[in-house]
């Protein structure tokens, strides 16, 4: 996808941070791996999620301006799926649904993006 950097550079540019920022040998060489490892896979992720979101607006037709909103609105549900669970999940995103579609989102592409890219149900009525 056209602006959407790839797992490999995310992951280098990670890699690189930690070995430049205070890195103090003999200190995290323990560590070093697992963290790598858990940032490839957080990324991994991250970078699917975007990209199916993407996608979404796309098949919307939304304003290619527009996607940074939309691509904001799918990290913090992100967030949330880490916090919550259940219904305290499905009511915190609907939440978030509510403010971004105030904020002048489409709300049926918004539910959509909830809906296709973290398959987290409309609350009940």
């Amino acid at each position: 996808m056209v602006g959407t950097r790839s797992t490999i550079a995310r992951n280098a540019k990670y890699t690189n941070s930690v070995m430049a920022l205070g890195y103090q040998p003999g200190k995290i060489e323990k560590y070093l791996p697992d963290m790598i490892a858990q940032f490839k896979r957080s990324t991994a992720i991250a970078v699917f999620d975007e990209n199916t979101t993407k996608l979404i607006l796309a098949e919307a037709g939304i304003t290619t301006i527009l996607n940074p909103f939309y691509i904001a609105f799918a990290k913090q549900i992100s967030r949330l799926r880490l916090k919550f669970s259940g219904t305290q999940l499905i009511n915190e995103t609907d939440v978030i649904l509510i403010v971004w579609a105030g904020r002048g989102l489409d709300r049926d592409t918004l539910e959509k993006i909830r809906n296709s890219v973290y398959t987290i149900a409309a609350p009940a009525p």
